[in-house]
C-alpha cells in the first residue's frame, strides 16, 4: 500500500507540473485523491477496524449460540453458515452439556470446524479443548476459533492430539463410522490411557434404522461423493468394543427424536 500510494502520488504530482492547464488540473485532482486515500488507509482505517474486530465480550455460559456466532461474525461464509444451521437443527447442542458433565480438559477426535469444541468453551470458561482433525483447513480454522483455549492439530484417529497431562473427557462425535474395527479399538485404548481414572468418553454415532431416513440418504450421497466407506455398528457391537477397550458403565440413549444418532457414554477404568 505504501509503495502503491507513493508511486501514484509521484505520478500525479508530475502531471500537475505539466505545461498544459488541463493536464495540471487532472494532476492536481489525482494528487489530492491519492493523498486523501492514503490518509484514510493509514490514519482512519486502522483504528476503525481495531474497534470492529475487538473480541466480543459475552458472559460465558449465558448463550453459547450467541457467543459462537460472535466469534464467527467476521469469518468466511461457509463455516459461519454451517455453524448457524448445525446449532439450530442438530439436537447435539442441547444435549452435549448433559453428556459431558463439567469438563476441564477435553480431547476432541474429529474436531471439524470446532463447533462442539467452541460450544463447550462457551459453557465452561475454565475448560480447554485439544482436538485433532484430518482436514487441514478445518483444523486451522478450529484452532484459531478456540483462541488459546486449547489447540487443534491436523491428523486422524487412531492418533490423538497432544494434551498436557491427562484429560477428564474425550469426544468422538459423528466420526467413528470412518474407522474400521481395528482402528476404532486402537483409538479407544489410547483414549483410555490418556484419560484420568473415571474420565468420561462421549461418543455420538449413527445406528441405522430399519427404514431409510432423509438425513441418512443425504449423508450417504455425501460419503459416496467423497469415496468414503462408512462402517455402521449396532448398539451391542459398539458397547462390546468399548468394554473390551477398558471402559465401564457403558450406556446409550438416542439423540433427539426420530433420528438415527445415538449417544454412548462410558468411564475409563484403571490403566
Amino acid at each position: 500500500v505504501l509503495i502503491a500510494s507513493a508511486c501514484a502520488a509521484a505520478g500525479s504530482a508530475a502531471l500537475a507540473l505539466a505545461p498544459d492547464a488541463g493536464l495540471r488540473d487532472i494532476g492536481t485532482s489525482l494528487f489530492a485523491a491519492v493523498v486523501f486515500s492514503a490518509t484514510g488507509a493509514y490514519a482512519v482505517l486502522p483504528p476503525v477496524l481495531g474497534r470492529v474486530f475487538v473480541p466480543a465480550a459475552i458472559p460465558a455460559g449465558v448463550d453459547p449460540f450467541a457467543g459462537i456466532m460472535r466469534r464467527l461474525r467476521h469469518r468466511e461464509a461457509h463455516p459461519r453458515l454451517f455453524a448457524y444451521f448445525k446449532m439450530r437443527t442438530d439436537p447435539m447442542f442441547g444435549e452435549l452439556e448433559r453428556m459431558t458433565g463439567s469438563p476441564s480438559v477435553v480431547i476432541d477426535i474429529g474436531t471439524g470446524f470446532g463447533i462442539p469444541a467452541m460450544w463447550l468453551a462457551e459453557l465452561f470458561p475454565n475448560a480447554s479443548v485439544y482436538g485433532i482433525e484430518p482436514d487441514r483447513r478445518r483444523a486451522l480454522f478450529a484452532d484459531m476459533m478456540l483462541a488459546g483455549r486449547g489447540s487443534v492439530a491436523t491428523g486422524a484417529a487412531p492418533d490423538l492430539p497432544v494434551v498436557p497431562g491427562k484429560a477428564d473427557t474425550a469426544l468422538m462425535l459423528d466420526m467413528i463410522h470412518h474407522l474400521d474395527d481395528g482402528a476404532l479399538r486402537l483409538t479407544l485404548e489410547r483414549i483410555r490411557r490418556k484419560l484420568v481414572p473415571g474420565g468420561r468418553l462421549v461418543i455420538r454415532t449413527t445406528i441405522p434404522a430399519g427404514r431409510r431416513t432423509f438425513l441418512r440418504t443425504v449423508e450417504e450421497i455425501r460419503l459416496k461423493l467423497s469415496r468414503a466407506r462408512p462402517v455402521y455398528r449396532e448398539v451391542g457391537v459398539l458397547t462390546a468394543l468399548m468394554k473390551n477397550s477398558g471402559f465401564g458403565n457403558v450406556s446409550s440413549v438416542i439423540s433427539g427424536t426420530g433420528r438415527e444418532e445415538f449417544w454412548f457414554t462410558a468411564e475409563a477404568g484403571l490403566p
